[in-house]
């Protein structure tokens, strides 16, 4: 019988919240160029800060089990 994976909403979310962050980043240094520093600096702070909480969480759910199936990883003894 043949098994269909379908990926977490958490990790489809961790995805899309990475592409809006690289989004973000040209958005903010434009900002600065167009003499909006305050602002443009901000979201960078803002843009730097969520990519390190999302890299860190991105590891973290690589730790736990329930999302093995995603790594490509199968331990022995378990059904993958």
């Amino acid at each position: 019988m043949l098994q269909i994976q379908t990926r977490s909403r958490l990790v489809n979310t961790l995805g899309y919240l990475g592409i809006t962050l690289l989004v973000a980043l040209p958005l903010a240094i434009l900002m600065v160029r167009a003499g909006h520093w305050q602002q443009g600096l901000l979201l960078y702070a803002l843009t730097c800060a969520a990519s390190a909480a999302l890299l860190l969480l991105g590891l973290l759910l690589l730790l736990l089990p329930r999302y093995r199936p995603w790594r490509g990883i199968c331990c022995p003894g378990t059904c993958c």
